[in-house]
């Protein structure tokens, strides 16, 4: 059986922190902290290791065209110790 590190363990879809809406990719520290594309919240989160409540570390849950906001988030890259760099599907 496997083991819920972020989101709802019942799978099911929420804007809410606690929750992913189409997770899409993901990046894994060597400590635990997962970090999470979440597309339909247009947000990344960071799950630290036994949180139940993520942390947005990138967008804001809605999209645009401010440099705050994403629009689709789908892929992550991590690169050395805390830098990672995220892509979104569409500009607006």
């Amino acid at each position: 059986m496997g083991v819920t590190v972020a989101g709802l363990a019942s799978g099911l879809r929420s804007t809410l922190l606690t929750g992913l809406n189409y997770p899409y990719d993901m990046y894994v520290y060597d400590n635990g902290t997962v970090l999470v594309a979440d597309i339909y919240n247009n947000r990344v989160t960071k799950w630290d290791p036994n949180a139940t409540v993520g942390v947005i570390v990138a967008g804001a849950g809605s999209y645009g065209s401010w440099s705050n906001l994403l629009y689709w988030p789908i892929s992550l890259a991590g690169k050395c110790r805390k830098t990672w760099i995220t892509c979104s599907v569409l500009s607006t």
